[in-house]
C-alpha cells in the first residue's frame, strides 16, 4: 500500500521545485527573442512565469495521487510488487 496524500505531497514539492527551474529560462527566452505576446507577454510576464511552479506542483500532486490510488487498487487484487531489501554494507 502506498500512502496517497503523503506521496502526492512529496511529489508536488518536487514538481514545484522543477517548475522553478523553468522561470529563469522563460525570462532568458523573452530577452533573447523579444516576445511580448502569449501567456508570458505584456502584463503576464512575471505572474505567468511564477504560475509555472504552482501549475507543476498541482499537476504533480493530482497525477501522483491518482497513480497511488490506482496502484493500491491493483495491488489489493494482485498482491502488489515484491521486492527484497539488503544491507548495503555487507552486500547480502
Amino acid at each position: 500500500r502506498i500512502s496517497v496524500i503523503q506521496t502526492a505531497t512529496v511529489s508536488a514539492v518536487l514538481y514545484g521545485a522543477m517548475g522553478l527551474l523553468f522561470v529563469p529560462l522563460i525570462f532568458l527566452a523573452r530577452m533573447v527573442g523579444g516576445s511580448n505576446s502569449g501567456l508570458f507577454g505584456v502584463g503576464l510576464g512575471l505572474v505567468g512565469a511564477l504560475m509555472i511552479p504552482v501549475i507543476y506542483a498541482i499537476g504533480g500532486f493530482v497525477v501522483t495521487a491518482i497513480g497511488c490510488a490506482l496502484y493500491n487498487v491493483v495491488a489489493s487484487m494482485t498482491g502488489g510488487i515484491e521486492f527484497d531489501l539488503e544491507d548495503a554494507v555487507s552486500g547480502q
